[in-house]
């Protein structure tokens, strides 16, 4: 379990039953996407595991969010992973 905090975005990982979490909470955008993208090259892949990105308490999501969802994904990829997401009911 890691957490990276900023006054924008709280970024928290942790292990789920299929592989690595990422909770993001708070703003995703230009100004806190580097961070982000930062933590994924610590994040331990096994072949056949998911990386799961919690969204759900995303406040703020701009076009920069996406190139954090697209750099997860890579990193999935190169780890023979899949990535899923987990979303909230609104």
């Amino acid at each position: 379990m890691k957490s990276k905090m900023s006054n924008r975005l709280t970024i928290y990982v942790r292990t789920g039953t299929a592989g690595a979490v990422i909770e993001l909470t708070g703003e995703l955008d230009h100004h806190t996407a580097s961070a982000a993208q930062a933590t994924l090259p610590a994040i331990e892949l096994q072949p056949g595991q998911q990386l799961v990105l919690d969204l759900a308490g995303v406040t703020f999501f701009d076009s920069t969010g996406i190139t954090v969802i697209l750099a997860a994904r890579n990193h999935a990829l190169t780890s023979s992973c899949t990535v899923g997401r987990e979303v909230s009911s609104f």
